[in-house]
């Protein structure tokens, strides 16, 4: 099937809209938004040196958004923000304990999805998936 590249685009589009869809779902389901959701999944990621910075390069947000969704997450006890010992002007972000056993359970809940899908890929497929949709963000980024 050959599809012009206008065609192709509205796919691709098709496809991400989806996806966050997905996300933002699930992430409701389980009683939280989907920025909340992807700050856990960084928080869990990068450990406990994580900052609002990190959060916001990482996911690509404003820093308005990162710095709302985290009151919200502090409100709700998941999070604790000290002043980082490496920069009096820098805040670390950490998981109170409900926070932590929250975050764990709802990743480990996504991971379980999230492999159940991708393990119906082959190999190939899933290398495919990843190298094309690097060089496409190559081919698109902004200097």
């Amino acid at each position: 099937m050959f599809m012009n590249v206008k065609e192709v685009i509205d796919h691709s589009y098709d496809a991400w809209f989806g996806m966050n869809h997905f996300y933002e779902e699930w992430a409701k389901s389980h009683g939280m938004t989907g920025n909340t959701l992807m700050i856990f999944y960084v928080i869990s990621n990068i450990g406990p040196d994580v900052t609002p910075r990190k959060i916001i390069d990482k996911l690509h947000l404003p820093k308005q958004t990162v710095t709302s969704t985290l009151n919200v997450m502090e409100g709700k006890g998941y999070i604790i923000r000290e002043t980082s010992p490496n920069s009096g002007r820098e805040k670390v972000i950490q998981l109170t304990d409900s926070g932590q056993r929250l975050s764990d359970g709802i990743l480990a809940q996504l991971y379980e999805v999230e492999s159940g899908a991708y393990s119906q890929l082959s190999s190939e497929e899933r290398d495919e998936f990843i190298r094309i949709n690097q060089k496409l963000l190559d081919l698109l980024h902004l200097d």
